[in-house]
């Protein structure tokens, strides 16, 4: 077996598509759109919530109050773009009303913990040394999805999980209370004459 480093889902649908890898892991919500070849799924392997972390000094309940704010949507070819546009445009935020940044996950929290940036959006597994470390932080905090009944009603693709708490440092009570988070989940996705 040889493995192969990208930069996310819409990376991994055009390596599919290109013939050049057999199986590729695919967040949910990114092939409908953009994959051209005979795909399938051959199973959900796990969730993977969808963080949006922000300065401590902002007030954010909802994504609409991003309007006029400097905001990480993801790393180009990674499917945290596209699902971060998407949710952000169903809160009327998009490039004319607020600064969208494209960035690799790890740089786009430094430069979040350094005020560089207001907001950003990730994708990752709760045992993420990134996510745990913005936990650990009292410079930024994480957004809590309260309408993320709303979403997976628009969405089927997304899905409401609970972040428990102290789940991520029980000494330290982190996070001091349960976080409703959307999930995508994440797919083994293969050519359909795959054995």
């Amino acid at each position: 077996l040889e493995i192969i480093n990208s930069a996310g889902s819409i990376e991994n649908i055009k390596l599919l598509d290109q013939g050049k890898v057999f199986a590729a892991f695919i967040q949910s919500g990114t092939s409908e759109t953009t994959a051209t070849g005979k795909l399938q799924s051959l199973g959900s392997v796990f969730f993977e919530p969808i963080w949006v972390f922000h300065r401590t000094g902002l007030k954010l309940t909802r994504l609409n109050q991003l309007h006029g704010k400097r905001i990480v949507v993801g790393a180009e070819g990674s499917g945290t773009k596209p699902l971060a546009q998407q949710l952000l445009k169903d809160n009327s935020i998009d490039a004319t009303n607020a600064k969208l940044i494209s960035m690799d996950s790890q740089v786009s929290a430094e430069q979040l913990l350094q005020g560089e940036v207001d907001a950003i959006f990730l994708v990752a597994s709760p045992r993420s040394p990134t996510i745990a470390k913005l936990l650990s932080s009292n410079k930024v905090k994480l957004m809590e999805f309260e309408r993320a009944a709303a979403y997976t009603s628009l969405y089927k693709y997304l899905s409401k999980v609970t972040l428990p708490q102290g789940v991520i440092d029980m000494q330290h009570n982190i996070p001091p209370k349960d976080i409703s988070l959307l999930a995508a989940s994440a797919n083994l996705v293969g050519h359909t004459d795959l054995h």
